[in-house]
Parts: structure tokens; C-alpha cells; sequence
């Protein structure tokens, strides 16, 4: 068995390297759907694809308590007990799918109408349909078969199978590209990612882990602060959700591509820093399963020290250099006007804040103290939606940044 430091330090490093892989993708490939296929309709797939994962609030973060259950019987080797956990995720995983499902198909068709798609609305209901697909796929298979591999600490497995799924379908993707073939086939790349990846999963966990397995009894009573975190991920999913949704319907889809953009860069900073910060997310988990305080106090201040000295180098560097990269980037791309420097400021505070909030959670989460995180989530939550929403006609996409930053700052300070 391999070692929890040396566990620790692959997913780290892998998820680094994930991370860096999929930032030089979506470089790429945002360059080059804008060049291909124009503002609006990256535009389009940007705000179809944020409106699908909004319905997976749903979820409710209740495969991040499942994998704090698993924990425990990981490191007895029940696997009895382990396995009427895996078996409740699985019937409710599958639950929730249906009522996903079900609630995008019929409220996709309101949303598509106050979009206003530059596509027939048959064609960008096929979009969306692919998109649910994908969501649908990723929560009722994909997340059950890495509650597995995360409960044994094993993340950086996950990295790695990850990347090759994804090296696969982005080559078919860019050459679709290149070969000038619509939109919709290219964007059914996305589901064909999660159908490979959950493969490799199953594939890897039948080889090394014969005696997982999911059947048993249903028993939601195992798996313990599922309404807690379900408060917080329905909190989350909105906060990180409604953003590109309320550009998309309140100012075009050409805006909702600048905003995409934007936050397409700083997500890939934020990316590689939480490479850091949730790599010993499930060692934190063992040592409290193992009730070793001393070492989890001393792992945290490192922790914490860390995550503020790479998260400060790398958001600064981007606010920098982020308009001249942007001007270079679009040049020849003239159906909108893509450089905000006072945007830069903004999208910094944001997510700084929020990069300096994840050793907080994520130790509190490995605690079970779900309830310690609710309020500001909450709350954080609401303001960001009424500060978007309150200046939008005054100043913008301006008005969705300034309010997701001041939100960001409420839930750190309160932290």
C-alpha cells in the first residue's frame, strides 16, 4: 500500500499537471471556437452548460459526505459497512439524476426562448440535451465509481485516467475544428470525455479493488450531514452558477463569451492552486478518521502557509499580464469588444478570496462540522444575487463581478 505522504504528494502533483493540461486545452480551444464559430455562439455553449450544471445542486454535495463515511470503513477494511455506503449512493445518485434530468428538459425550453440562440430552437435544444447527458452521466456513474477512489486516498489515480480521457477527446475535438464541422458534433465531445473516463474507472477499481462493490442495504442514516451539505452546495451551485445565467439573459450572449473568457483565465489560476489545496484533502480525512489532532494541527499550518504564498504569486502575475494576454488572444476577433482592465481588479479579489477560503473548508468538511460553513454560504450567497442583479443596468457584467467579489470577501472574513 502506498504510503499517505507519498499519496498526498501524487495528487498534488498529478492534479497539477491535470490542471495545466486542461488550462493549454481551453486556450486553445476557446481561441479557436471563437475564430471558427464567433461570440455568440461560444456564448451559447458557455451559458447552456452553466444552466445544466446548475441543476446539479440537486446532488447536494452528498458525495462529499459520502466519501467522509468511507473513511472509516477504508481503514478497517469493512467492507460490509463500505459497501451498503456505496450501494446508498447508488440508488440516490440515481434518484437524483431522473429529477435533474426531468426538471432541465422542461424549464431548458423557457431559458432557451430569453436567450435568444443564434441556432434553431430544435438544434440548440439538442445542446442542451447533450449537455444533460453529460451532467447526468457525471453524477449518477462517474461519482460513485470516485467516491472509491477518494476514500482510499487514491486521487491521484483519478488524475491520471482523467488525462488520458481527456487527451483523447480533445485531439477528435480540435481536429472536428479544423475540418470545420458544426458546432453541436463538436460539443458532443464533452459527453464522449465523461463515457471514456468512466471506462477507465471501472475498469482500474474491478483490477485493484475486487472487493468493493456496490451492493447492499440502503441505509442514508450511514452516511451522516448529507442536509448540512446539501445547504452548502445548493449555496455554492448558485453563487458560481447564476453569474454567467444573469449576463446571458439581462445582457446577450456576446457578453456572456467576454465573461466566459475572463473567468475561463482566472478559473485556470484558481485550477492550479487547488491542485495544492485539495491534494491532502483526503489524508486530512484519514488522520482525523484516526483521531490524531496533533498532526492535523501541524499539517494545517503548513497548509495554510502554502496555499497564501503560491495563491498571492499567481493571482498577482495573471491581474498583470491577464489585458495584454487578452489583446493578443482576440486579436482578429472583432464582433465584440473583449478588454475591461477594471474587470481585472474585480475577478482578482474574487477569487483570491476564494482561494484563501478552501483550507478553512476543506478542514472543516473532513471534520464533519458542515454546519460551521452554512451561514456564510448562505449568506454569501443571497448578496452576491441581489449586488449582480442591482447595478446590472448601471454598469454591466461589471455588476456580476463586483457582487461575487464583495460576497467572496463576507464568507472569508467570516472564516
Amino acid at each position: 500500500m502506498i504510503g499517505r505522504k507519498k499519496a498526498t504528494l501524487l495528487a498534488a502533483f498529478f492534479t497539477l499537471f491535470n490542471s495545466c493540461s486542461v488550462i493549454i486545452f481551453n486556450i486553445i480551444y476557446t481561441r479557436m471556437m471563437l475564430k471558427e464559430y464567433g461570440s455568440e455562439i461560444n456564448g451559447l455553449i458557455s451559458t447552456i452548460t452553466q444552466f445544466v450544471s446548475f441543476f446539479s445542486v440537486l446532488e447536494g454535495g452528498f458525495t462529499t459526505a459520502a466519501i467522509v463515511a468511507t473513511y472509516k470503513p477504508f481503514s478497517e477494511n469493512n467492507y460490509i459497512l463500505l459497501g451498503n455506503i456505496l450501494y446508498t449512493v447508488r440508488v440516490f445518485l440515481r434518484r437524483i439524476t431522473c429529477i435533474i434530468a426531468i426538471l432541465v428538459l422542461s424549464l431548458g425550453i423557457l431559458y432557451i426562448k430569453l436567450i435568444k440562440s443564434p441556432f434553431s430552437f430544435f438544434k440548440t435544444y439538442i445542446f442542451l440535451l447533450c449537455s444533460v447527458s453529460t451532467v447526468a452521466l457525471n453524477i449518477s456513474i462517474l461519482s460513485k465509481r470516485l467516491i472509491v477512489l477518494q476514500g482510499c486516498n487514491r486521487e491521484y489515480v483519478i488524475s491520471i485516467l482523467a488525462f488520458v480521457s481527456k487527451i483523447i477527446t480533445w485531439g477528435i475535438s480540435i481536429w472536428l475544428i479544423t475540418k470545420k464541422t458544426d458546432a453541436l458534433i463538436v460539443y458532443m465531445c464533452t459527453l464522449l470525455n465523461v463515457i471514456l473516463n468512466i471506462f477507465l474507472i471501472y475498469i482500474y477499481e474491478k483490477k485493484k479493488y475486487p472487493d468493493v462493490h456496490f451492493n447492499g442495504k440502503y441505509d442514508k442514516t450511514l452516511i451522516n450531514g448529507t442536509k448540512d451539505v446539501f445547504l452548502q452546495k445548493v449555496a455554492n451551485t448558485i453563487f458560481n452558477s447564476t453569474d454567467l445565467i444573469i449576463v446571458s439573459v439581462f445582457i446577450g450572449l456576446s457578453a456572456s463569451s467576454v465573461f466566459y473568457l475572463y473567468t475561463m483565465i482566472f478559473k485556470a489560476v484558481s485550477s492550479l492552486v487547488e491542485s495544492l489545496v485539495q491534494a491532502p484533502f483526503n489524508s486530512f480525512g484519514n488522520l482525523v478518521a484516526e483521531d490524531d489532532k496533533e498532526k492535523v494541527n501541524s499539517y494545517f499550518s503548513i497548509y495554510w502557509t502554502v496555499t497564501l504564498f503560491v495563491a498571492t504569486v499567481l493571482f498577482t502575475t495573471t491581474g498583470i499580464t491577464i489585458i495584454p494576454f487578452i489583446k493578443i488572444y482576440t486579436n482578429g476577433i472583432n464582433d465584440y469588444n473583449y478588454i475591461y482592465p477594471s474587470l481585472v481588479l474585480l475577478f482578482f479579489g474574487q477569487y483570491i478570496c476564494q482561494i484563501f477560503n478552501k483550507p478553512f473548508g476543506a478542514i472543516l468538511n473532513v471534520n464533519k462540522k458542515f454546519k460551521e460553513q452554512n451561514f456564510q454560504c448562505v449568506v454569501g450567497t443571497i448578496l452576491n444575487i441581489i449586488l449582480s442583479l442591482s447595478f446590472i443596468k448601471l454598469i454591466g457584467i461589471h455588476s456580476i463581478v463586483l457582487g461575487s467579489f464583495f460576497s467572496t470577501f463576507f464568507i472569508l472574513i467570516i472564516n
